[in-house]
């Protein structure tokens, strides 16, 4: 099943676009075995980062001038993760009908499965730096601080905090969109040392795993 398929905000008079990524983004990646990548219940029962999931719904249902996508990549070879991301945007994002939702291939690059091709005026909401490299331009990234990323600030460019109450965080991303704004915020201090040990533990799993693969993995942070 291929989905390149927000209820209020289905045709951008503006022509403003912004995707969102899912994991670590929206939803709390888990550092887990290899194996329980691939068992069931994974991806769908991912919890959310509440605050970031609420702006976006909020951008949907009051900023109808922004049109919103779901962009994630996902697993080939697993038998649910492509069903269960899809499920878990139902759910937690059900603004965004499924002609919104962009799942990509791990193996492709993010930016070939965008509709219409990249524009100007499309915007990258993601927590992962790499993914920006081939998103500006002529596009433009912002990047979310969700507290295990952004450890040696290379990213300069707009970057925004999951602390942001939900109104604020989405007024702000409209303010970048249509205003131009910068926004830098400072990243969260609310992550415990451990948990981050362990994401880089995890990272380390991941690139393993894609090399024996023989797919090149996008970086020491993986992403999804």
């Amino acid at each position: 099943m291929d989905k390149v398929e927000v209820l209020a905000n289905k045709n951008s008079p503006a022509g403003h676009r912004l995707f969102v990524d899912l994991d670590g983004t929206c939803a709390v990646w888990q550092p887990v075995a290899e194996e329980q990548l691939f068992e069931e219940g994974y991806y769908r029962n991912l919890p959310e980062y509440k605050n970031v999931v609420a702006a976006v719904n909020y951008i949907v249902e009051k900023h109808p001038e922004i049109e919103v996508f779901v962009l994630s990549k996902y697993f080939t070879n697993s038998e649910y993760a492509l069903n269960e991301k899809d499920e878990w945007v139902s759910e937690h994002l059900p603004g965004i009908d499924t002609s919104h939702r962009v799942f990509v291939p791990y193996e492709m690059d993010k930016r070939d499965m965008i509709p219409d091709q990249l524009k100007e005026t499309d915007y990258l909401l993601d927590d992962y730096t790499k993914n920006f490299d081939n998103w500006q331009p002529p596009a433009k990234g912002i990047k979310l601080l969700n507290g295990i990323n952004h450890t040696k600030g290379t990213w300069q460019d707009n970057r925004i905090s999951l602390l942001r109450n939900p109104e604020d965080f989405a007024e702000s991303l409209v303010r970048i969109i249509e205003k131009g704004e910068q926004v830098q915020d400072k990243p969260p201090q609310q992550i415990e040392k451990p948990y981050e040990e362990s994401q880089n533990e995890y990272s380390k799993v991941i690139d393993e795993m894609m090399a024996q693969t023989e797919v090149e993995p996008e970086g020491p942070d993986f992403e999804l």
